[in-house]
């Protein structure tokens, strides 16, 4: 590798071969993909670039080798992907920081044919190499086609557009490899050369328009050709030295204590105080621990630190990246992005055609899909229906994990040899919601590690608080700051009518319908909002009862099971003290009361409070292995109970028709006797 270096100009083969040695030596950071193949066959090979440790803030395409006498373009392009894949020899801080922040992709040559001509036969060929004449492609794109081409009919022009947007298989190629990458994409560099110009869009237009101001500011000159080293930094709040800590209130004025910390320091609530003698987490900024300490020396409250650094136990969770068309890079040993869990999806749905669909549930505040996968198995019974939601509180990365891998396990359950896994994948028409709250849960990507609602403008909304049952009276609060705001009305939130209408509309034979949170571990079964036991409770409780035991039996995971009230709770014997947990305009409540779904299930996933929202991801797979597992003992006995019915009626029908068969033969031997004497 050494002797590729930028002290010399390379041919098309070599600049390739060095990228597939890139390949090789950085499996896990650099992939290649091709995006197109030019008009004389040649391969158009892409470069993603995602590094360890990578917070991936946003992507970034980088483009070079749009024409073809324009050497210095591929051979810039590849000393950035150089520079940022080595940005520790540098020491530089700067190089560091958009190093790891973006997820980076590499287009060095654009214009193979081109490139390779300017080198074997004319040093000043521009264009392709479209019959001969060729087209310049940075006139063939669709915006102002044709509008300051001169002489669009001269096709020796050194700047013929061609004859319509996008005619040309490289700018086509490049255009749907862009598309594709859209989601999260902010910022797209095209290098040519020469004249050392920064061009701003649009180039078709005299006018500064869009965000002109903005990116003029952003860029600088070095070297006689340009390269941008800091865009903008990220913004993303650090937990730096901030400590998780767990409290009890032991009685209503150290209750009242707990109730206004948010208020006089810096706090972020993990588990609110409700009520006495029920244990608190929280978050609370390094220069306030001393503080709070002082201020409880005199008092009978402690405090107990769980995690010491909490950005330390975060920066371990930041999450991978998945490269599309890939599948083995989308797995449950890390955390992905929305555009991450959404491109698997895309993948996994164009594998299996006839048995995933993709649909777009609705759209959120800041424009983003809420994507439903439905899963039917080939030879599926499709007796009845499962909705399974994950992604409601974005801080809770645990839920669209098990949420894609229960779809995983599923869609592949033919391979592992389960019989009671293959049975409930064929019995049933699953529906998966990954990621119910996308925008709240890229933000505690890019932003918050701790936000917990949507994005709503002016007042952001607990999704869990907002639909329409019991709508505002327990567990929320009409304090748009809280964590627990439930809104102005029911439903007033994009996400959650979107939901609440998708569920209406696959009411018919829906027969379970389960929610994914974290964390806690329990098996919540409705009502939330109340104390009492209703509908088929104690029916649902033995079948939870099963999963829990299953559970610690086999995973060595204790889950507990029961209402909001009873599980989310805490209990002195001595003192005659039960303190309950009440939550209203909860989806999995309204779904039972409104739907009158048989089976409905709040998971509170793991852990119980050692790591709460900063799991490590060493512990994603056997979350979802457990739950899984469990789940297996929920859907199970109602499968067979139908089998068992189905074969009981079976068999009263061969009886009946057994016993009338029997009564002819004996009436016609009766007869014949009878004719006979």
């Amino acid at each position: 590798m050494q002797s590729f270096n930028w002290h010399s100009y390379y041919r098309l083969d070599d600049i390739y071969d060095w990228l597939e040695d890139l390949s090789d030596r950085y499996p896990d950071e650099v992939r290649l993909r091709t995006i197109g193949k030019s008009y004389e066959n040649r391969t158009i090979v892409a470069v993603k670039l995602t590094l360890r440790g990578s917070i991936r803030r946003g992507k970034i395409i980088v483009e070079g080798g749009c024409h073809g006498n324009e050497w210095i373009s591929p051979a810039f392009v590849t000393y950035m992907l150089h520079t940022l894949l080595n940005f520790k020899e540098y020491e530089n801080e700067e190089l560091e920081t958009i190093a790891l922040m973006y997820s980076w992709i590499f287009v060095p040559v654009m214009n193979p044919d081109g490139y390779e001509y300017a080198h074997t036969t004319d040093r000043l060929w521009r264009k392709n190499r479209r019959g001969g004449y060729g087209v310049d492609l940075n006139r063939n794109y669709g915006i102002g086609f044709g509008a300051h081409c001169p002489d669009k009919s001269n096709t020796e022009n050194r700047e013929h557009c061609g004859d319509s947007p996008f005619s040309e298989p490289e700018s086509e190629a490049m255009s749907l490899f862009t598309k594709d990458n859209s989601d999260n994409l902010e910022y797209y560099l095209s290098f040519h050369s020469y004249g050392q110009h920064i061009i701003l869009p649009y180039s078709v237009s005299v006018e500064h328009t869009d965000n002109y101001n903005v990116v003029s500011v952003m860029y600088f000159i070095t070297a006689g050709f340009f390269i941008f080293l800091l865009i903008t930094r990220c913004d993303s709040k650090s937990y730096k030295n901030y400590a998780l800590l767990r409290g009890v209130p032991y009685d209503e004025s150290e209750l009242i204590f707990f109730k206004t910390l948010d208020k006089v320091y810096d706090v972020t609530w993990w588990k609110e105080p409700t009520q006495v003698q029920k244990p608190v987490e929280f978050s609370i900024a390094p220069r306030n621990l001393a503080a709070l300490y002082r201020d409880t020396e005199k008092m009978t409250v402690r405090f107990m630190i769980v995690i010491r650094n909490l950005q330390g136990a975060f920066d371990k969770q930041k999450a991978t990246a998945y490269f599309r068309r890939n599948m083995a890079s989308f797995n449950w040993h890390n955390f992905y992005r929305l555009d991450d869990i959404y491109d698997w999806l895309k993948d996994v749905s164009s594998q299996y055609p006839e048995e995933v669909q993709l649909r777009r549930v609705g759209t959120t505040h800041e424009n983003r899909t809420i994507m439903a996968a439905r899963l039917r198995l080939k030879g599926s019974k499709n007796r009845s229906k499962v909705i399974v939601e994950g992604g409601c509180h974005a801080r809770e990365w645990l839920s669209p994990a098990v949420v894609t891998y229960m779809l995983y396990t599923l869609l592949n359950a033919n391979k592992y040899k389960d019989k009671e896994l293959e049975h409930i994948a064929y019995t049933y028409t699953w529906v998966f919601i990954p990621v119910m709250n996308p925008d709240g849960y890229e933000y505690s990507h890019t932003t918050d590690r701790l936000w917990r609602k949507n994005r709503r403008p002016g007042g952001a909304v607990d999704l869990n608080r907002n639909y329409g049952i019991a709508f505002g009276s327990h567990g929320a609060s009409n304090n748009p700051t809280s964590i627990k705001y439930c809104g102005d009305s029911p439903f007033s939130e994009p996400e959650t009518h979107f939901m609440a209408t998708m569920a209406r509309e696959h009411r018919h034979k829906l027969e379970y319908y389960i929610s994914f949170h974290s964390y806690g571990q329990f098996l919540i079964i409705p009502y939330s909002h109340l104390i009492e036991h209703e509908d088929n409770y104690d029916q649902v409780k033995k079948l939870a009862d099963k999963a829990t035991q299953r559970m610690n039996k086999n995973h060595g995971i204790t889950y507990k099971s029961g209402t909001a009230f009873e599980t989310i709770a805490k209990i002195n014997i001595k003192a005659h003290f039960f303190a309950g947990y009440l939550a209203s305009g909860t989806s999995s409540d309204w779904v039972k009361r409104a739907l009158n779904v048989s089976y409905v299930l709040t998971i509170e996933l793991p852990d119980t409070g050692a790591h709460g929202y900063a799991l490590p991801p060493g512990r994603i797979l056997p979350s979802c292995q457990a739950v899984m597992d469990g789940l297996l003992e929920i859907l199970t006995p109602q499968s067979k109970r139908f089998l068992r019915t189905n074969n009981a009626v079976g068999k009263n029908r061969l009886c009946v028709k057994v016993i009338f068969f029997c009564n002819v033969f004996v009436y016609i031997m009766r007869y014949a006797i009878n004719y006979l004497c």
